[in-house]
């Protein structure tokens, strides 16, 4: 790899598009008008496409991640390639294609969208603010963002690279500026394919559909429904009763997967959504693209579900921020942050995998296997995200699947970067459902 470097541009591209025709007169006796209003519908969706459609878009590099962005298109990332693993890291579509799923009609999918106030917001296809910046630390960032005109609220949205860092970070903010309390919630709503070795790695043991329903996780009633080809219909998931501060996916065949990480306590959060296997569901496919591609919805939010809002205070605001970065080559994950990503798996009776991904170049990494209390293994090496961590030790799974482990993750000065711990099982513990999710508070201003 050769020097740290971070760049920022605008470029013209160009993406085939079913262009939108919006009805010039705001909705004011249906269903959804106090949400939409004063924003004119945008439910027509024209034919044919055209070939020739041109996107001013915001171009971000470093030398382990390009990240595209389109302002006209509610400030959404297009595209999030991974230099070290050659691929994009979230759904690229190859054309945009709206279907009528939006606040006000047409949606798109692919990438991430930012959701402010209400899902599949009011700008989610419209042109919003965006301001480009070089930063004193070498960094780059593009922030967007809209004054929401039924509310008054104003959102914001920073995406940042580090020239020495392969992910990409995220600062949300949303000011109420009106002298009403605000309801509200915010979701970074990703997209990424699904495929048959595509599984979820979602740090909790229950989880709850839109509907309610409580289910176990992974395993509900015999079926592991954190793969994706074991869900038939359109479902949502959200883990509930986890204080971990990360979620992901990640894809068995190819050996790659994508990390979210954010504080639980501003960002509870985790979310699933799936059109399903069925028919009923792939349907979606050509309806939202003309590439037959199925695709998933890793969400992260600032709320534990759909149907949880927050109140946001006359004149006051609510900040955070969350990171999104590619892994590869180490078969999974079982914990992740900024720093890195682990796994420590059983391979068959007799071995045992441990592998580490970080998101900069260390010199002199040190990992410990420690095992009630004992080291069990450890290894200094070299990592970066061109070079990651994976090795099959010969350690029984029986020697610590009913054992207390810990596996630690150092830089050359011996500073942890990441921890992972299973406490030893408690077979004789009561089981107890999840508690309800308590926000953090800022005393001084009550949100």
């Amino acid at each position: 790899m050769g020097e740290s470097f971070a760049r920022i541009q605008e470029q013209d591209i160009r993406i085939p598009t079913y262009h939108i025709r919006e009805d010039p007169n705001p909705p004011l006796f249906t269903p959804l008008a106090p949400w939409v209003y004063p924003y004119p519908r945008q439910d027509e969706i024209l034919r044919p496409r055209d070939e020739e459609a041109i996107y001013r878009a915001v171009v971000m590099e470093n030398p382990y991640l390009r990240v595209t962005v389109l302002p006209q298109l509610g400030g959404r990332i297009y595209s999030a390639y991974d230099k070290a693993g050659n691929r994009e890291i979230f759904h690229k579509v190859n054309v945009i294609k709206p279907a009528l799923i939006g606040l006000r009609g047409a949606w798109i999918c692919g990438g991430i969208e930012f959701n402010f106030i209400r899902g599949h917001h009011v700008m989610t296809v419209s042109p919003v603010d965006y301001l480009i910046s070089e930063n004193p630390d070498g960094s780059v960032s593009v922030t967007i963002g809209h004054m929401e005109r039924r509310s008054r609220a104003r959102w914001n949205v920073t995406l940042t690279i580090h020239p020495d860092r392969s992910y990409l970070q995220v600062d949300l903010k949303l000011y109420n500026r009106y002298r009403y309390r605000l309801d509200f919630y915010q979701w970074s709503n990703s997209s990424v394919e699904a495929r048959e070795d595509l599984f979820y790695p979602y740090p909790t043991e229950y989880v709850i559909s839109s509907g309610r329903r409580l289910y176990r996780f992974p395993i509900q009633g015999g079926l592991d429904i954190s793969r994706w080809r074991s869900i038939p219909v359109a479902h949502d998931l959200f883990a509930i009763g986890t204080e971990a501060d990360f979620m992901g996916i990640y894809y068995e065949e190819s050996d790659v997967g994508m990390v979210h990480y954010a504080n639980h306590h501003q960002a509870p959060g985790k979310k699933l959504f799936t059109w399903g296997t069925d028919d009923a569901g792939r349907i979606w496919d050509y309806i939202l693209t003309d590439s037959d591609i199925p695709y998933v919805e890793p969400q992260a939010g600032n709320v534990v579900d759909q149907r949880t809002f927050r109140f946001l205070q006359p004149h006051q605001t609510v900040q955070w921020r969350e990171y999104w970065w590619g892994i590869r080559g180490m078969r999974g994950f079982v914990q992740a942050n900024e720093e890195a990503a682990l796994n420590l798996a059983p391979i068959g009776e007799e071995k045992t995998l441990i592998a580490a991904n970080t998101t900069r170049a260390i010199n002199g990494a040190h990992l410990h296997l420690i095992v009630n209390g004992k080291v069990t293994y450890e290894e200094r090496f070299d990592i970066s995200p061109f070079k990651p961590y994976a090795k099959e030790i010969g350690l029984p799974h029986a020697s610590w699947r009913e054992a207390e482990v810990k596996l630690i993750l150092t830089d050359e000065s011996g500073r942890e970067l990441i921890r992972y711990h299973k406490p030893q099982p408690n077979l004789w513990a009561k089981v107890e459902l999840p508690k309800p999710f308590e926000p953090e508070v800022d005393e001084r201003s009550g949100v």
